[in-house]
């Protein structure tokens, strides 16, 4: 892999410094799993870990783990909260769910796709195959 002489690493901390001096918001991780204290630890180190501030729970989960080849994070505008999703109200129980086209919907080799939707309002799918590498 072919790197620009000015690529660095970044650290979580620096994340959520890079974050905030660009007058953005931390909106999540790509994966959350990634950085998820109870998915690595237990007993009073989980304990330990989960008293901390969300960031710095990431930042240790992040160095013990060491999973991470680079972060993948999401960022908005402090103004944006047209797509801000709350669970502290009862606002989300008029969400619908709806498929994005080409959308996965399984985890399987020959999984799922939803292609376009139909003007009776159905959904129209097709099953992609997947040929074996190797």
């Amino acid at each position: 892999m072919l790197l620009h002489p000015q690529d660095r690493a970044y650290s979580v901390p620096e994340i959520m410094e890079l974050v905030e001096a660009a007058g953005l918001i931390f909106f999540g991780w790509s994966d959350n799993a990634l950085y998820c204290a109870d998915r690595f630890l237990s007993g009073e180190m989980l304990e330990r870990v989960l008293a901390l501030p969300a960031a710095a729970q990431w930042a240790v989960i992040d160095n013990l783990a060491v999973l991470n080849s680079r972060h993948d994070f999401f960022v908005r505008k402090p103004e944006s909260t047209r797509f801000l999703t709350r669970f502290d109200t009862d606002d989300y129980l008029s969400y619908v769910p709806r498929i994005r086209s080409g959308a996965k919907l399984a985890g399987e080799v020959n999984s799922l796709i939803v292609t376009r939707p139909s003007p009776h309002g159905e959904v129209i799918t097709q099953y992609r195959e997947r040929k074996p590498c190797c």
